[in-house]
């Protein structure tokens, strides 16, 4: 299991390489050159994007799911585990509708 933080303004999902490897957890590589980001911590880090077979996030299921990987992830800096992953933009598009309710800090997605 992972906890994922949703991030807005990220245009790709990310996961820690740490995890992918902890988990055993089957990828292609996309891309073998490597990118830079820039986060909260101002640091640059390499990465690169792969996809994943299967993901599951709650009760749904995606195939070939793209993410960004990184050796170190960006949000330990600040305190945030290794077994977390931001789920971007990629993931939000994915759905017709999504609705936040800041009140009870639900998100509501409709395929």
């Amino acid at each position: 299991p992972i906890t994922f933080l949703f991030d807005s303004g990220a245009g790709n999902s990310w996961l820690s390489k740490n995890f992918l490897t902890d988990n055993n957890i089957t990828y292609n590589i996309k891309d073998q050159n490597p990118g830079t980001a820039y986060g909260l911590d101002g640091q640059g880090i390499e990465f690169v994007t792969v996809n994943v077979n299967n993901v599951n996030i709650g009760s749904i299921q995606f195939s070939n799911m793209e993410f960004d990987v990184s050796e170190i992830f960006a949000l330990q800096s600040i305190g945030i585990s290794k077994e977390t992953g931001l789920l971007g933009m990629n993931f939000l598009t994915s759905f017709e509708k999504a609705t936040f309710n800041f009140q009870t800090n639900n998100l509501m997605l409709w395929e």
